[in-house]
């Protein structure tokens, strides 16, 4: 006996941004989701609709994109269309509250030199270099 799909499943399979929208949309709006706490629970609100999401989707070409996920601009606001983006799901996890976490080569840790210049501790790289890689939105 086979589970019939809901018209969420079948939306999503239609449409790709679909599953970033569903999700994005239960972490801002469900207490019961694991990822509340940082997003909901901190006050950020989803303010996208279907259609907005689309026009992201297709006006940043994610379906180019090897793993495209939803990203804010800023991580202080809301979900809405001028503060959102798709990118790689690499490069979003390399950043936490508009600070890079990682190198570009996945090396964790920054150091500052003496001359005050912020650099990979690795492989030397400037973080100015890796953090203005990413556009961001103004507050």
């Amino acid at each position: 006996m086979s589970k019939e799909p809901t018209p969420e499943h079948i939306e999503v399979s239609r449409s790709p941004w679909m599953s970033s929208y569903y999700h994005a949309k239960r972490r801002c709006s469900d207490p019961k989701d694991k990822r509340y706490k940082h997003y909901g629970g901190r006050g950020i609100s989803f303010l996208l609709s279907r259609e907005d999401m689309e026009c992201l989707w297709l006006r940043d070409e994610a379906a180019k994109m090897k793993d495209p996920t939803i990203d804010r601009k800023d991580s202080a606001l809301d979900y809405f269309y001028e503060n959102c983006r798709f990118i790689e799901r690499v490069e979003n996890s390399r950043r936490v509250n508009g600070e890079l976490t990682k190198c570009r080569r996945g090396h964790s840790s920054f150091v500052v030199r003496p001359s005050g210049k912020r650099v990979c501790s690795e492989c030397q790289r400037s973080y100015y270099a890796e953090y203005n890689r990413f556009p961001r939105g103004k507050k």
